[in-house]
């Protein structure tokens, strides 16, 4: 039996009333400017729209997790500089001129959050990458398995773990934005599903999809050894 899912370091309650909240606001100046278009074509002006201040409003992002030290050290190995502000609070800054801050919320789960999210998005999402990244690697490790890694031409690391002496594999796909794709296969039973949690959970992950893949969708060369 092999077991696919996908694990996501986000907070997703968090994230969907934010990406709601934007929309609404994409709408809201949408609807303003096609009544300026309409009003400049009487002559007549319109006051500012607050709404389209919005890019100037600071975006955030939510993670699952309450390390700050663990994103620092992801941070680090992105390439970003960081400078501390307070406890569990620092900025974060690039060569090529992104700024992210990042700091806890009421809930002790960690933000990441810019002025100027369209030049920080790509920054925070390689931070995001490399936190899921090791994590994983890690975990993988602390199971005694025999573990590579690398990084692929479109920017996502790809993860391949084996048990010495067992058909056992796992594959862990992290990709741009974080979020991880996990393989098991060539395991009994549940434990497939004890794997995944194991990985969600050094993510402080959450596990949005989950399906089994049947032996009998499998070319025959992948049948040999699998156990179902």
């Amino acid at each position: 039996m092999s077991t696919t899912a996908v694990v996501s370091p986000y907070d997703l309650e968090v994230e969907t009333a934010a990406n709601e909240l934007a929309i609404r606001e994409e709408q809201a100046l949408a609807r303003y400017r096609e009544e300026l278009r309409r009003n400049r074509i009487k002559g007549q002006k319109l006051p500012l729209c607050e709404s389209s201040k919005v890019g100037l409003s600071q975006s955030s992002i939510t993670l699952r997790t309450g390390s700050v030290e663990l994103i620092a050290r992801a941070a680090n190995t992105a390439g970003f500089s960081l400078k501390a502000l307070a406890p569990s609070k620092f900025e974060l800054t690039h060569a090529n001129g992104a700024s992210i801050s990042v700091s806890l919320n009421g809930a002790g789960r960690v933000v990441l959050s810019s002025r100027d999210m369209d030049l920080s998005s790509a920054g925070a999402k390689a931070i995001i990458r490399e936190y899921s990244a090791i994590q994983v690697l890690k975990h993988l490790k602390s199971r005694k398995m025999n573990v590579t890694a690398i990084r692929t031409e479109q920017g996502e690391i790809a993860i391949e773990a084996r048990l010495p002496n067992k058909n056992t594999a796992v594959t862990a796909d992290i990709r741009q934005d974080g979020v991880a794709v996990v393989d098991v296969s060539g395991v009994k039973g549940p434990h497939c599903q004890v794997i995944i949690a194991g990985i969600a959970g050094s993510m402080d992950g959450s596990q949005i999809d989950t399906a089994r893949k049947n032996e009998y969708f499998l070319r025959r060369d992948q049948k040999k050894g699998i156990h179902v």
